[in-house]
């Protein structure tokens, strides 16, 4: 097996954050690598000391193609919550009210008691 990578550990690279609302590019030093086959095709995994590891596309040795490569996951991930919020509308119009509530309401619980009124003593 000949394995050919593009960064090596403790390379400094730059790649888009997992967390897209953040729209931000992490600089880092590479801490590990992990190797995955999946379906017959070896796929690089980098680690920097994240939570999650970068595959290889999103990892960059410059922020400016980072950067671009963050537009373009944003861009991706825009049209695909366009199209669900459209399939959700579609969803809702078609389906009927009560059918769409959720009833969180408690149910078949034992009532609750009622305290006691409670006489008082004034001082004078």
């Amino acid at each position: 097996m000949n394995i050919t990578n593009r960064f090596n550990i403790g390379d400094v690279v730059y790649y888009p954050a997992a967390d897209l609302r953040a729209a931000r590019i992490f600089k880092a030093a590479i801490t590990g690598i992990i190797i995955r086959e999946t379906e017959g095709k070896l796929e690089l995994i980098y680690q920097t000391g994240q939570s999650y590891g970068v595959s290889e596309e999103d990892m960059f040795k410059t922020a400016k193609p980072a950067k671009r490569r963050l537009i373009n996951i944003l861009q991706e991930k825009k049209k695909e919550v366009a199209k669900d919020i459209d399939g959700a509308v579609k969803t809702v119009d078609g389906t009927k009210t009560e059918e769409l509530v959720y009833d969180l309401t408690a149910k078949n619980e034992e009532p609750k008691e009622e305290p006691e009124d409670v006489e008082t003593t004034e001082d004078a």
